[in-house]
């Protein structure tokens, strides 16, 4: 088990995140609302297996984040339009294997591959991001500080969850 380098509570998988250009080893909890890095499973079933994936883009342009279960929607609307993967990749232009991981929510696609994906499957990826009371709104370019990290711990200390 690690410990959250912000509230300090134990966790089986970390999550890496930046913040202020430093990388820091967060738990779920706290990595809320920011973009992973890399996620680490330090679970003992894990253990055998000591890869770590890559999370690759979670919030678009306009503040929105994908929704939770990406992969699972994509696969759905892809099967019920009876496309395979090689199928679907030829027709937005991508790769079999980039379609394949997005599937096992093992790579969150990029926004560019989420529009493509949206317009042919006719489904709705994206979501309203949800900003905690207390916290400011971050620009498109601006990096999470220790300041919002803070602020955000605080507010869970206060029954801010």
């Amino acid at each position: 088990m690690q410990e959250c380098d912000i509230c300090g509570r134990k966790t089986d998988k970390e999550y890496v995140v930046e913040i202020e250009e430093a990388q820091m080893h967060v738990c779920e909890r706290c990595a809320k609302g920011m973009t992973p890095i890399e996620v680490i499973d330090h679970s003992p079933n894990q253990a055998i297996r000591q890869e770590s994936r890559v999370i690759k883009h979670a919030f678009s342009e306009a503040g929105n984040e994908i929704a939770s279960g990406y992969g699972g929607i994509i696969k759905n609307a892809r099967e019920k339009a009876g496309l395979t993967n090689k199928d679907l990749a030829i027709k937005i232009n991508e790769k079999e294997s980039l379609i394949a991981r997005i599937e096992r929510n093992q790579l969150i696609p990029e926004q560019r591959v989420v529009k493509k994906l949206e317009k042919l499957l006719g489904i709705k990826l994206e979501t309203e991001a949800k900003q905690e009371e207390g916290s400011r709104s971050l620009g498109k370019n601006e990096p999470l500080t220790l300041w919002d990290a803070a602020i955000k711990k605080e507010s869970k200390k206060n029954g801010g969850e």
